[in-house]
């Protein structure tokens, strides 16, 4: 098993500016191949960006790299289930005015749409359509993209995204998303939620992304993506991947085709809670990068545990938190980025630290259990969603002058 990418990534000794020496270093920075007694696990192929900003796949239970916007590797792409209800995303097929199937072209009479679709050399695997949409009216007019999609009952939040591009944009008006929202079947019309804020695609790949609240008797979304062109003008629009994800943010695209929903599965990493050498006291700091600021959706960094998770770092809706065993620490700010959240174990006397903040915590038993999952829990749920980049322990409860430097942000 390998990580898609090259480096290091090993037990090392610590010391410099890495902290104290004696420590252990989990460094996932570089991409490079676990080290012994890592476990990666993931059920099902799932998809990345490599360094060219280029889609990939990787296959089922192999690692996927995170890059930055220089492409530079910044650690292991960790991600939780998902399913995309838009059962149409490779672009196959043919349907209204020549875009694929369940891409459903409309507009009012005084507007053309000519379309062309082809394998996409960004997205490897699937295709794209390239339209020019041209408006011979003295006013302006609409056209838009409708996909549709069918949910569980149950209602709460749904994302929806589209991949847009426009080497020529200079008739558009604005472009945004909305979704109607129907009961099963389309039987009875419930809602059409407000519009997203408006865009104008550049000539670069860019992903627009907007979350719907459903009613819990919603069955069935139909997802819009809406331009407006200027009067007596054209412009040109090239689209891909659209996805429609149960929660708060749109994840890494998942492939689907012919009317089928897909699945990707849970990335889950593990490893033996004795391999951090922290016994009734120790130091362990976790460097992870999160995507969104959604208050309401644990963002799990650590947890340990045999048949229940025993002690957690995560990002809640009160800020980073660490759990252990009942106690609760905090220390306030829910925000996207990149963080180093630690905790020092002693008995009676743990503290929870991010970003060089720290705050004491009533009790600190021993880091339980004989196994430790990063980035999510071990069996996958309240996952990071985002980066994890580095895992550092040692087996001293460091002071609190050097806690507050080992997980001082860069």
């Amino acid at each position: 098993m390998f990580l898609l990418g090259c480096g290091r990534l090993g037990f090392d000794a610590l010391g410099g500016d890495d902290g104290p020496p004696g420590g252990v270093d989990l460094d996932f920075r570089s991409c490079a191949s676990p080290a012994s007694g890592i476990a990666f696990a993931r059920a099902s192929t799932a998809t990345y960006f490599d360094a060219t900003g280029t889609m990939q796949t990787a296959e089922a239970g192999q690692p996927r790299c995170s890059y930055d916007a220089n492409g530079k590797p910044s650690g292991l792409l960790v991600e939780g289930a998902a399913i995309n209800r838009n059962a149409y995303s490779r672009g196959e097929g043919v349907d209204v005015e020549n875009l694929p199937e369940g891409w459903i072209s409309q507009h009012d009479v005084p507007v053309t749409v000519s379309a062309t679709v082809a394998s996409s050399t960004t997205f490897l695997g699937m295709r794209e359509a390239t339209l020019t949409v041209t408006n011979s009216d003295n006013v302006g007019q609409y056209w838009q993209v409708l996909t549709g999609c069918d949910v569980p009952q149950g209602g709460g939040p749904y994302t929806m995204s589209w991949y847009v591009r426009s080497t020529d944009p200079a008739g558009i008006q604005a472009c945004y998303m909305f979704g109607l929202l129907f009961t099963p079947n389309l039987q009875m019309t419930l809602l059409r939620t407000p519009e997203s804020p408006d865009v104008i695609p550049g000539a670069a790949w860019g992903r627009i992304v907007y979350t719907i609240n459903a009613p819990p008797t919603t069955g069935h979304i139909q997802m819009y993506f809406e331009c407006v062109a200027d009067a007596s003008t054209s412009f040109s629009l090239t689209l891909a991947a659209p996805q429609l994800e149960q929660g708060p943010l749109a994840t890494t695209p998942i492939p689907t085709t012919g009317g089928t929903t897909a699945m990707r599965a849970a990335d889950i990493v593990t490893l033996s809670t004795s391999q951090l050498n922290i016994d009734e006291s120790g130091t362990v700091v976790v460097d992870v990068g999160v995507a969104d600021a959604v208050t309401d959706v644990r963002r799990t960094a650590l947890a340990s545990g045999d048949t229940a998770t025993v002690f957690r770092l995560a990002r809640e809706a009160t800020g980073w938190t660490a759990s252990n065993d009942g106690s609760v620490a905090s220390v306030p700010g829910v925000v996207a980025g990149t963080h180093r959240v630690g905790y020092r174990f002693a008995p009676g006397a743990g503290t929870l630290a991010v970003d060089g903040v720290v705050n004491a915590s009533p009790g600190a038993p021993a880091l339980a259990g004989s196994l430790t999952a990063l980035g999510a829990d071990r069996d996958g749920v309240d996952s990071l969603t985002g980066t994890l980049a580095r895992v550092r322990a040692w087996p001293d409860a460091l002071d609190d002058t050097t806690l507050m430097s080992v997980t001082q942000s860069n």
